[in-house]
């Protein structure tokens, strides 16, 4: 806190004061409705320029907490003055009030505002201001209260609604599931504590009850003078049976009652009353709002309407219709240029969300190579629940300081406005005959221009955007007369077996497995007429696909090495390689007797990623017993024993030569896996479609790899110089320390790596490319990797803890600094089954060294790193993922036959 300026505020002539924090605050109820609040000279910092004056010229705001906190955390980068502006410029004059000067007197009027309901039960804060709230700490807090009551009992709508495709604030379809809220004013009274309000809310349709929510239980907080809930209602499809008329949507209203009761057992006597509570939707019609993003929205309604078809029927009914839109419009096709000075040359249509994908030209008035007019084709994307933006661009549009006659538009109006162009509301068709042509007529204010006519018998199709459930500035917005952008997410039916006697909650929870196989029929459609006098009535259709994702997966993975030595470690080192040989030992005997404890086999089952997230992980981890399996493991290891304890050279050589040095093989990870899923088109042609793609794939990272560690600081001991007797004796010193409270640790230590790796895509299947487009270019999914490492590295690590007196509270206190220099020597073999044959492309270099520092120090339960930084010395020359330069950047790849077809 400051030292100048109000910093609390004061109170008195209020009877119902609470510590609320650090400050107080003040319950108003019918009784006791008023307080008078004020500033003196032990509310200013001690710096105030004028006490007196900042006292007398004080203000006030009184406002809902939540109200000042939801515009907080829209505009956490606003100062107090910057954000208090903002706040009163977007808040209504209803969301707050102002009062000036000293020794005030707040009512409970105030706060409640006209909104009795409304504002009951809600936390208000008084902040006394001279320009602006600047401390938040002091301020008083105030509560208007009133008799026990239940507010209401409503049903709450997720943003989009239930049905996207209906009035989202007030439909749900039958076998969906929908929210249900219940608001309470000291129902409980938390003042009196263990108490719980007990009720059951009912579903009634033309005055029967359809279904219960059972007797819930709602508890009450510290200061929760109002508690709300969520309760979860099955719209059973059975009930569509009595749909009265399947024009008109049955309307549904909810009834609650309940009464206090004590959380725990208590002994009472049988004469006690209860305060009880009860709500009627259908008489209490009030809608309520809430603050969202700093705009007060309805999110509930007191009557839920339920249309006569299920969801699956809707959705049918929804893409037959925008596919009947297309064709009452009718998208006439050009096949040369046109010459009307109200026109553009160019359609473009870009999705926005993959800046990796090829833009796609519909239309092109100067394409010399393709048709102009590719209209015919659709534009397809994937998404998901979040929107993904799809732009749609005009090149050289000439519709403003120019001629244009209208064409294909209402009279009087023209294609300067962008809604003319972008045409989202209803649009004119042409006039066609019987065999689908588009009869022209000579334009006689254009020498040698026909143009198609108006179909004025037919007249204007429906809404465009309304037909599409768009919304301005929320499914789509205009960036300029030039380009439009949509803002598109798929629609997915959360249901199973909607409308069957079958369907229920529990089975709506696998609602994804409708979206197993990816297939053409889950495409939703949506389109935009684009026109102007030289080409009117141009449609960009775009498809949106589901964003699922399958994967079945077997992957194993074995913690310890295949095979670890060291020698001429010192004592405290040695100490630390138990553990390794220890599971070396275990690993040994099971190898040679088929124990089922090889390693950790995962198996993962229809794993479905939705919108890129795991819905369901289903994974089996399991101790496999094969013989085969076994086998394998106990060859390699063979082999890795001959290279680690072998007799000529390798590690008897390390130890003869007097180097300390740990040396370990480490045991294959890898991994078998299945996926399928959508996929956007990755020959150039096929690029604006999406399809199946499935692959099977086999990865292991390593396949094999060595660690070799020189210990550097313990290699002084066999300098024969008196110095260095000295240092090795404070190095083995420093490191002896370690005990229970202390953790110290000196090391210099040069480590060779080395690592073979796989990655091979073994089989794809791809409904949008074809297998000679797939192997038209280098496969990044298959490669075979080795890399070389080698890193010097210094650790110091001096850690300890001590437990502060008459507590058990440890203190944690210390430093590490850590510093390496590193070089990676990448080799990758990619590889390209082509029609030739199997091919190889070699990729691969220097990653340059590196070096980085690493300096923390812990304090407590803190740990602050005081220095990082790294830095590259030597430039590197090649794609290996640590590397900055692609060596390959502009050069001709050289493929090497690796298996050749038979000629």
């Amino acid at each position: 806190m400051g030292t100048a300026g109000i910093q609390k505020a004061l109170i008195k002539d209020a009877p119902n004061v609470k510590t609320y924090g650090s400050t107080s605050l003040v319950e108003l109820d019918s009784s006791q409705n008023s307080l008078t609040a004020f500033i003196d000279e032990t509310c200013l910092g001690r710096n105030t320029t004028n006490p007196q004056k900042t006292m007398s010229d004080v203000k006030w705001l009184l406002i809902r907490q939540h109200v000042w906190l939801n515009y907080k955390n829209l505009y956490p980068q606003l100062r107090n003055s910057a954000f208090f502006e903002k706040l009163l410029t977007e808040l209504e004059a209803t969301d707050y009030t102002i009062l000036q000067g000293n020794n005030i007197v707040i009512n409970r009027g105030q706060v409640l505002k006209n909104n009795n309901d409304g504002n009951l039960g809600s936390m208000h804060m008084l902040m006394p201001y001279t320009n602006f709230p600047e401390y938040e700490i002091g301020n008083i807090f105030l509560v208007a209260i009133d008799t026990p009551k239940v507010l209401y009992a409503q049903f709450k709508f997720p943003e989009n609604g239930y049905i996207p495709l209906e009035n989202k604030d007030k439909k749900a379809a039958y076998g969906q599931t929908v929210d249900v809220v219940v608001y309470t004013h000291l129902l409980p009274d938390w003042r009196r504590g263990n108490m719980e309000f007990q009720f059951e809310v009912e579903l009634v349709n033309k005055g029967n009850v359809v279904a219960k929510s059972g007797v819930k239980a709602l508890k009450s907080a510290n200061f929760g003078y109002n508690c709300s809930t969520t309760l979860k209602f099955f719209i059973d499809p059975e009930w569509q049976k009595g749909h009265a008329d399947k024009n008109k949507d049955e309307e549904h209203f909810l009834r609650m009652k309940g009464h206090e009761a004590f959380s725990t057992p208590v002994f009472t006597s049988p004469d006690t009353q209860y305060i009880s509570g009860e709500h009627n939707s259908e008489i209490d019609t009030r809608d309520w709002m809430k603050m969202v993003r700093g705009k007060w929205v309805y999110d509930s309604s007191h009557v839920l309407l339920v249309p006569f078809d299920t969801f699956s029927d809707m959705m049918s009914k929804f893409e037959v219709q925008k596919n009947e839109m297309i064709q009452y419009i009718g998208d006439i096709r050009y096949t040369k240029k046109e010459f009307d000075p109200c026109g553009y040359s160019k359609i473009t249509v870009k999705d926005e969300g993959d800046k990796d994908r090829d833009a796609f030209v519909i239309f092109d008035e100067d394409d010399t190579t393709n048709p102009i007019d590719r209209t015919a084709q659709t534009f397809s994307i994937i998404a998901g629940d979040e929107r993904k933006n799809v732009s749609i661009t005009l090149d050289k549009l000439t519709t403003t300081d120019t001629f244009c006659q209208g064409l294909l538009l209402e009279t009087g109006q023209k294609h300067y406005e962008k809604k003319n162009v972008f045409q989202v509301g209803k649009v004119i068709p042409a006039m066609r005959s019987k065999d689908g042509n588009y009869p022209m007529v000579k334009d006689s204010s254009q020498e040698g221009d026909y143009d198609v006519q108006a179909d004025n018998t037919r007249g204007p199709s429906g809404d465009v955007s309304q037909l599409q459930q768009w919304s301005e500035n929320v499914d789509y917005k205009f960036d300029s007369n030039e380009k439009m952008t949509l803002m598109l997410r798929y629609l997915y039916n959360k249901s199973v077996a909607d409308g069957s006697r079958a369907q229920n909650i529990a089975l709506d929870a696998f609602w994804v497995f409708r979206y197993i196989w990816p297939n053409e029929s889950q495409a939703q459609l949506y389109f935009v007429p684009v026109s102007t006098c030289r080409y009117p009535n141009q449609i960009v259709k775009i498809k949106v696909y589901p964003d699922v994702e399958w994967e079945v997966a077997l992957s194993y993975n074995y913690s310890n090495p295949l095979a670890y030595n060291h020698g001429n470690l010192t004592t405290y080192n040695v100490e630390g390689t138990l553990k390794r040989y220890q599971g070396l030992s275990q690993q040994e005997y099971n190898l040679q007797t088929q124990q089922a404890t090889l390693g950790q086999f995962k198996l993962g089952l229809f794993n479905p990623k939705v919108n890129g997230n795991d819905l369901i992980k289903a994974e089996f981890e399991f101790a496999e017993k094969i013989r085969k399996v076994c086998a394998v493991f106990l060859k390699m290891k063979k082999i890795a024993d001959t290279v680690t304890y072998g007799t000529e050279g390798g590690a008897d050589l390390l130890r003869a030569k007097k180097f300390p040095f740990d040396f370990e093989i480490k045991s294959p990870s890898t991994c078998i896996m299945i996926t399928w899923g959508n996929k956007v088109g990755t020959a150039p042609e096929n690029k604006h479609k999406v399809g199946l793609e499935g692959n099977l794939d086999w990865y292991a990272s390593p396949l094999i790899g060595a660690d070799l560690t020189l210990k550097i600081h313990e290699m002084v001991k066999y300098i024969p110089h008196p110095l260095a007797k000295l240092i090795d004796g404070i190095i083995t010193g420093f490191n002896k320390l370690n005990s229970e409270n202390l953790e110290t640790k000196f090391e210099v230590n040069l480590v060779f790596s080395g690592e073979l790796n796989a990655n091979i895509n073994a089989f794809q299947i791809n409904m949008v490319d074809t297998r000679a487009q797939l192997s038209s270019e280098k496969n990044e999914k298959s490669y075979i990797e080795g890399v070389f490492t080698v890193k010097l590295e210094v650790i110091l690590v001096g850690k300890g803890k001590v437990t502060i007196p008459y507590t058990s509270y440890e203190f944690n206190f210390g430093a590490k600094a850590e510093a390496y220099l590193k070089a990676y020597w990448d080799a990758k073999l990619f590889l390209t089954n082509q029609k030739d044959g199997l091919f190889g492309q070699f990729s691969g270099g220097f990653s340059g060294l590196k070096g980085k520092i690493i300096v923390e120090i812990i304090a407590g339960p803190m740990t602050f790193t005081v220095y990082d930084k790294e830095d590259t010395w030597f430039e590197p020359d090649d794609a290996n993922p640590e590397s900055d330069v692609n060596s390959d950047e502009g050069q001709k790849p050289l493929m090497i036959p690796l298996i050749e077809a038979a000629k």
